[in-house]
């Protein structure tokens, strides 16, 4: 050990070098220590794969993937650890400054790095460890569909297509007229009795009061209407229109009139008319009454007169017009000289023997018996001699006996 304390008195540059040469031999350990660290990052590295969303691998908590080159990215030049040491030029700084081209500078911040991944390594395999142990799995990205394909359940008869159906709802794929998930219900304005399909109501618009109908078909309809469809006029009512039907004006002689016009048909009480009002030929109706009430028959024979009647100014019923041989306000009495037989006014038959001064009804309108007789006559038609006389008192030869 003398020389090298010889070396030092007699050199004032000796400890300057042998300083340079301890950077380096530390600078050499520190670049061969360097591929067994990164080998190690890599081998933690795929012990711990993680997949991005590009499908590229990296590390936990950041790390990028360590690429096996042994060379440290460094502000300085490359150092050669075969060159001699008489090829390093001593720094024309001072040397109490820290610079980038020091060797020992960089050696120990070369150490610092590496220690520094090391350490972010070791907290990434920690993490993983602890995630492992409390169930939690990674976020892996796949590309597999795991969704179940939903099943339809579609069998109504309101299903048009039992393979059709919407995948999110289920909702089936109805026939017209069907509504309901599975197409097991009937629509609005629809309607069935269960034996056949759902059909529409087609109730009528004008007649009817909404579209819907019962389990029949059978719609609501409007005041005065009717039918399954409420598309006519219920009887007695007439002018089928959207406000309904109105009400048949037959005085109550009639409850039923022409769907359109309003014409009362088959009116009663003896009436006729529009709307029932008239009364028929040969009837009336009393003094003071109206329209509603019924008509009377005229007391007028129709084999003594036309049968029709009028009120006199009294207010009683008088015949029209009597026929021949008939007469009176009723035509039931026969004119003068005539009697009733048979129904019929006949001339009275008094075989000339009648008395002319019981002019001009010789004989009883209804009998025929004649009021007088002369030329000694007698009897019921004048038609024997009277008590005293003789002969035969139809040729008018009646003498005293």
């Amino acid at each position: 050990m003398w020389w090298l304390a010889l070396m030092m008195f007699t050199s004032p540059a000796f400890p300057f070098i042998v300083f340079v040469c301890m950077g380096l031999s530390e600078a050499v350990h520190s670049y061969d220590a360097l591929p067994l660290v990164l080998r190690k990052s890599r081998t933690i590295a795929e012990e711990h794969p993680d997949t991005s969303a590009n499908e590229f691998p990296g590390y936990r908590l950041g790390i990028v993937a360590l690429t096996p080159a042994p060379t440290i990215a460094s502000a300085r030049k490359p150092i050669n650890v075969a060159a001699p040491a008489a090829t390093i030029k001593p720094p024309t700084t001072d040397p109490s400054t820290p610079s980038l081209s020091n060797p020992s500078y960089m050696a120990a911040f070369d150490r610092r790095k590496l220690s520094s991944v090391e350490a972010q390594m070791k907290d990434t395999q920690i993490s993983d460890n602890k995630a492992d142990r409390s169930g939690i799995v990674p976020d892996f990205s796949t590309t597999s569909d795991n969704s179940q394909e939903l099943v339809c359940n579609c069998s109504g008869e309101g299903v048009s297509d039992p393979d059709e159906c919407e995948r999110e709802t289920g909702q089936c794929d109805c026939m017209p007229g069907y509504t309901g998930l599975q197409c097991e219900e009937c629509e609005e304005d629809h309607f069935t009795n269960g034996t056949i399909g759902c059909l529409p109501c087609a109730c009528d618009t004008f007649g009817a009061d909404g579209s819907s109908c019962d389990s029949s078909g059978m719609c609501t309809c409007k005041k005065g209407v009717y039918g399954p469809k409420c598309d006519d006029c219920h009887p007695g009512f007439f002018h089928f229109s959207s406000t309904g039907c109105q009400l048949c004006q037959c005085n109550n002689h009639s409850t039923y009139c022409h769907p359109q016009s309003g014409v009362c048909l088959d009116c009663q009480n003896n009436t006729q008319g529009h709307n029932c009002e008239e009364c028929l030929p040969n009837f009336y109706r009393r003094q003071g009454e109206g329209s509603t009430d019924a008509c009377l028959p005229c007391p007028c024979s129709s084999e003594t007169s036309s049968g029709s009647c009028h009120l006199d100014s009294s207010g009683l019923p008088v015949c029209d017009e009597c026929k021949p041989g008939f007469s009176g306000p009723t035509c039931n009495v026969c004119t003068d000289g005539l009697f009733k037989s048979a129904g019929v006014c006949v001339p009275c038959d008094c075989n000339g023997n009648a008395d002319p001064r019981s002019m001009p009804q010789i004989c009883h309108p209804e009998t025929g018996h004649c009021h007088r007789c002369i030329n000694h006559t007698t009897g019921a038609h004048c038609e024997i001699c009277a008590r005293g006389y003789t002969g035969d008192a139809r040729y008018h030869n009646c003498t005293l006996r």
